[in-house]
């Protein structure tokens, strides 16, 4: 989602920039360019442009793919926290069972005592590594399953509009203002949705002629 409010955000500064750049000058040198171009370009007529627009945050919210991916997001956040708690309890354990020995005078020597604290310091060390290392992997998963079904809603539009010939499709988001006939969101999820499913129920029916 934020992969679009970052796209909304850019159109919004392009727009206010140009609205900026057209209030600049007094109302005559602009009449004077406004003519200066019909003659050099021909003559000024109205044009009519063919838009509609999707509401991304609905989409996101009852795409099923998208629904599906981030409940796999869900699951590497507990799962990678479920590791780090692990990490840290191997490490408390260690350091607890220091400290008893340590009290029940177990150590026959410093230097066994401090050998026992270069382990612990070693454990520390490989914890965070470890730790590190599968931070990385796992943010790299969530970003490939957040980019999937960013594809896939980008691709379905192309798609549907090799039909509907739209000049063009926007986010809701992106504009100051939609007339609400506009709005084909409803439309763009019931053909996501239905596109999906018939995906899963053709990858259901591959993986039986595999197991057979």
């Amino acid at each position: 989602m934020k992969t679009f409010k970052f796209a909304a955000m850019m159109l919004i500064s392009a727009f206010a920039f140009g609205a900026a750049s057209c209030g600049n000058g007094d109302s005559k040198d602009a009449t004077d360019s406004l003519n200066v171009q019909g003659e050099q370009q021909g003559e000024a007529y109205a044009t009519s442009i063919n838009i509609r627009y999707v509401d991304m945050d609905s989409i996101l919210m009852h795409y099923d793919y998208c629904l599906d991916q981030e409940a796999k997001v869900q699951q590497i956040e507990v799962e990678l926290q479920q590791f780090q708690n692990q990490l840290a309890r191997n490490y408390q354990s260690k350091q607890q069972a220091i400290a008893q020995k340590a009290q029940n005078n177990g150590y026959l020597s410093q230097q066994s005592y401090e050998a026992d604290l270069t382990e612990l310091q070693k454990l520390e060390q490989s914890s965070s590594a470890q730790l590190q290392t599968r931070a990385a992997a796992d943010e790299k998963r969530v970003i490939e399953l957040k980019q999937a079904y960013t594809n896939a809603i980008r691709e379905f539009i192309v798609e549907y509009n090799k039909e509907h010939k739209y000049d063009a499709i926007l986010f809701k988001e992106a504009a100051l203002y939609l007339n609400p006939s506009l709005d084909i969101t409803a439309e763009v999820l019931k053909g996501l949705n239905e596109a999906y499913k018939k995906d899963a129920v053709g990858k259901d029916d591959a993986a039986s002629k595999d197991a057979k």
